[in-house]
């Protein structure tokens, strides 16, 4: 599972924990937790299906999150082969 911002689900600890399991961004909103259902990068107003699809990729939000997955998960770079 790939969600819109390119995070593979099988990496990320809320997919991964044994209580309260994230269902996924692209699934239904039920048993989400309310971080994931109010998401900007999900809910972006472009309606593009993954974000590396739109003209403006990678915007400021999607920059920021990467700056996170990088302290939080050192080994992973969403946008490691994306020149600025």
């Amino acid at each position: 599972m790939i969600t819109p911002c390119g995070m593979n689900c099988g990496l990320c600890y809320a997919h991964l924990r044994k209580k309260n399991t994230c269902p996924g961004c692209n699934s239904a909103d039920n048993n989400k937790p309310r971080y994931c259902i109010v998401c900007t990068i999900a809910n972006c107003e472009k309606k593009t299906k993954y974000c590396f699809q739109c003209d403006t990729f990678p915007c400021k939000r999607q920059k920021q999150l990467d700056k996170r997955y990088r302290s939080n998960y050192p080994r992973l770079s969403r946008l490691c082969h994306i020149s600025f």
